[in-house]
This record gives C-alpha cells, sequence and structure tokens, in this order.
C-alpha cells in the first residue's frame, strides 16, 4: 500500500462524502486518515473486518471496546481475492454537536451567526466593519476550537471570504471560503491554516477560467515543463514568482 496514493485517496473520499475516512494496510496500522493525528495507530476495528472479509458497522457502544476506531462503517480492500487493508467511513455527528456548542462560546455577538454545512462542516458570519488587520483576528478565534477540544484531536481549517454587503456578495464570500478551505486541504505547502481570499487571487482567477483555456494553458506551458530534466525545481520557481 503506497502512502501518498492512500492519502490522496482519503482526501478525495473524504470531500465526496462528507466524512473522516481512513485506510489501514494488513496490519490494520492507519496509513492516511482526513485526521492525520491518527496517522500509525491500530485501527482496531480493522482487524475483524479484514479477518471476516466483510463490511462492518460500529456503534457509540462497540467503537468504545475497541482501540484507535470511532463510529462508523468499516470495509476489506480486496484484490484479486487477497485482503491488502482496509477502508473506514467515520460517523461523527455527535462530535458536531461540541463543536457547535464550541462556537457558541467563542462568537458571542447578538449579530454573530454561524451553522453547519455537512458533517464537520461549519459557516460563521461576523460584523465586518473595514478593518482588514483583524482578519487574522477572525480566523484565530476559529482555531481556539482545537484548545477546546483537545481530547477530540479536533484539527481546523480556516477559509476566510470577503466582506458583504449584499445577497450576492454573501453568496461570493461564501463560495471564497470554501474555495479556500479546499486549496488547503489539496496544497501540502501550506504552512498557515488560517487563510484569506485575498491571498489566493491567482487560484481564484484560475477556477474561473474555462476548461477549454486551461486545457490550452497546460499543453502551451505546462507539458514542455513536465518533460524537463527538473519539473519540480521549474514549478517551485513558477509558484514562487506568482506570489510575490
Amino acid at each position: 500500500m503506497n502512502e501518498e496514493f492512500c492519502q490522496k485517496l482519503v482526501q478525495t473520499a473524504s470531500l465526496a462524502v462528507g466524512r473522516d475516512v481512513l485506510v489501514t494496510d494488513e496490519q490494520g496500522i492507519i496509513l492516511a486518515n482526513s485526521d492525520r493525528t491518527r496517522i500509525g495507530e491500530v485501527h482496531e476495528a480493522s482487524l475483524e473486518v479484514m479477518r471476516k472479509q466483510e463490511k462492518i458497522y460500529h456503534g457509540n457502544y462497540e467503537a468504545g471496546r475497541l482501540n484507535a476506531t470511532l463510529p462508523g462503517v468499516t470495509m476489506p480492500l480486496l484484490v484479486d481475492g487477497v485482503t491488502v487493508g482496509s477502508i473506514g467511513i467515520i460517523r461523527r455527528a455527535d462530535l458536531n454537536q461540541r463543536i457547535l456548542e464550541k462556537l457558541a462560546e467563542i462568537f458571542r455577538s447578538p449579530q454573530d451567526f454561524f451553522c453547519v454545512n455537512g458533517n464537520s462542516k461549519f459557516v460563521v458570519f461576523v460584523p465586518f466593519f473595514g478593518d482588514y488587520d483583524k482578519i487574522r483576528g477572525l480566523a484565530e478565534r476559529c482555531k481556539e476550537i482545537e484548545a477546546r477540544m483537545p481530547e477530540d484531536k479536533v484539527r481546523v481549517r480556516v477559509g476566510v471570504g470577503g466582506p458583504a454587503s449584499s445577497i450576492e456578495e454573501f453568496k461570493t464570500s461564501y463560495e471564497d471560503a470554501q474555495l479556500v478551505v479546499r486549496v488547503q486541504e489539496i496544497s501540502e505547502g501550506w504552512e498557515e491554516e488560517q487563510l484569506f481570499i485575498h491571498q489566493l487571487l491567482l487560484e481564484k482567477l484560475a477556477v474561473q477560467l474555462p476548461e477549454e483555456v486551461c486545457r490550452q494553458v497546460m499543453e502551451d506551458n505546462f507539458q514542455k515543463i513536465a518533460a524537463s530534466k527538473k519539473p519540480e525545481e521549474v514549478f517551485r520557481l513558477i509558484m514562487c514568482w506568482c506570489q510575490s
């Protein structure tokens, strides 16, 4: 089992199903997880699943009796009838409620508004008075959830959209915040987990381009770079230039 491939698999699967996903090897060791703090642990539920070669659901009671196991479903990964690992999809609806309680503690203003937007995803709206220096402070307030829930090993990514003064602008701000979080999820290079949409102008511009334009740019430029002797070095140079 290739760990890099497994991590890409869980990222894609997690985005698709809206839940945490993990992959183990044939010994039940977690190779990849949307919650990276669990990598390297032995997922005990997987041992029975791989032994029986069948899908098994684990509720709160069953999961509580097993090592490194949360409520959800675990399935064996089979190649030509041979078990090579397992994949788990974690049900964490109870965690959503606890996070909402923490958000209520952090955002107390009568004008603050927050809600659930799918499993383990939340939207927060707060008043903005034109002080862009406070944007980072807003993101840091969201990150407080990690410190307030240490037993759950919660990892928070924060994407901040732009200010809005109309329904149309609210929609744009919401979509921008989602774009920021998606960039964080697929980009290993980001050192910070709180980003403002104004930091990602190139990415925002890129997602607006028609597919045909993107394909033409790829054919005219990046395929030649990919075929060069040191493609990674060239791509890093381009990225540095764009970010500067």
